[in-house]
């Protein structure tokens, strides 16, 4: 009897869907969890499962399959309530008199792997398109200058040509680098390392590398810097690519407006604790929905894609989440909706000197500046690197 009900407990308590119905197929057990999947309420009848699988699963003609035959079925793929379900059904078979004594059906949700297997192939597709239009840029430009007498070509022409070359030859490069980056995440070889700093010099920096760009599209690029900003803990060279992923972004989908950049002290009782930083635009903006999966991997957002025509491999803000979570700070969007532009804002840790003798601030280790950050389920984990 003990071992009767230990083995329903574990049935119980299985990630898998499972029922178990006797040779008259009356229903001996089935568990929470595929109940759950094929909405039922508890202790259904093998009717009620049937009705629920009706017009997807033959349930009653699979178990007479398995008890007449080998035992064993062929793994089906369903679709039922929104969730792709593999259904693997067996004999159960009395040892003693050597006879099936029922049938054990077993439903195993792939809904999460086939939604990342759908991703990777879009993912591909996008790649695909990403690389093969520059590609035919700089064959088709020099096919262009092979065939032209260059001697005859004006300088500034030639310029022009050798500047579109240059230009696509760097959105390649940026694109091969994106996917060595999450290649490193993966492999646990991603190196955040981070030592004091002027982020308010970073900013500068990167607003004067965006305000041409920014004005060619008719946009203003504000930089709003707390005049008594701390130093901060980060990393100096990984820190300019979150802005540059922020900064394109906020590019790509704003059409007129501005763009502004502000970083400020965030305190507590009148202390530093950290800095905040936010990039917000007038662009598009993006649905409640839409925003969790804004940092998640191979992931672009279809709305962004049909509303400014741009495409993406959607790598950008899952490696900014990386290195800012590796540096120890949060990142996260905010967007009133469709329509009303986008803010992102994330933090960054005081600088050593920021935090001495103020035992109630968190500050960064001295002892550790380098760290591994490998993706996880829920975002990243960072694995900390003692220095020499």
């Amino acid at each position: 009897e003990n071992e009767k009900e230990r083995l329903a407990q574990a049935v119980e308590s299985l990630s898998d869907g499972v029922l178990m119905v006797d040779t008259k197929y009356e229903l001996i057990l089935i568990n929470k969890r595929l109940r759950m999947l094929l909405d039922v309420d508890e202790g259904p009848k093998i009717f009620d499962v049937v009705n629920a699988l009706s017009g997807k699963f033959d349930l009653r003609s699979k178990m007479e399959e398995v008890i007449v035959r080998d035992g064993t079925s062929d793994i089906d793929e369903i679709t039922v309530n929104e969730r792709t379900l593999q259904v693997f059904a067996s004999r159960v078979m009395d040892n003693e008199h050597k006879k099936p004594i029922g049938v054990v059906v077993l439903f195993h949700d792939v809904t999460d792997a086939r939604a990342l297997e759908k991703l990777r192939q879009d993912f591909m597709a996008v790649m695909v398109h990403e690389l093969r239009s520059p590609l035919t840029s700089i064959k088709s430009t020099a096919e262009f200058l092979n065939s032209e007498d260059l001697t005859k070509m004006k300088p500034e022409e030639l310029r022009q040509y050798l500047k579109t070359v240059d230009s696509t030859a760097q959105t390649m490069l940026e694109l091969v680098n994106d996917l060595l980056d999450v290649a490193k995440m993966e492999s646990g070889k991603f190196e955040v390392i981070c030592e004091g700093g002027d982020v308010g010099s970073v900013i500068r920096e990167m607003t004067e590398t965006f305000e041409p760009l920014a004005r060619e599209k008719g946009l203003k690029l504000i930089a709003d810097i707390d005049d008594n900003l701390p130093s901060g803990w980060f990393d100096k060279v990984r820190i300019k690519q979150v802005f540059s992923n922020l900064l394109s972004n906020a590019l790509k989908y704003t059409e007129s407006g501005e763009i502004k950049i502000k970083a400020v002290a965030e305190k507590v009782n009148g202390n530093p604790m950290d800095i905040l930083i936010s990039v917000s635009d007038t662009g598009i903006g993006i649905d409640s929905e839409d925003i969790n999966k804004l940092f998640s991997r191979f992931s672009q957002l279809k709305a962004g894609i049909k509303k400014s025509g741009n495409k993406g491999t959607g790598l950008g803000l899952f490696i900014a989440k990386g290195i800012v979570e590796g540096s120890g700070g949060k990142i996260w969007a905010e967007s009133p909706g469709v329509g009303m532009g986008t803010s992102f804002f994330f933090t960054i840790s005081l600088g050593i000197h920021e935090s001495k003798d103020k035992p109630n601030l968190v500050a960064a280790d001295a002892s550790v500046a380098k760290r591994i950050v490998k993706p996880s389920l829920t975002g990243f984990t960072t694995e900390k690197v003692a220095q020499a």
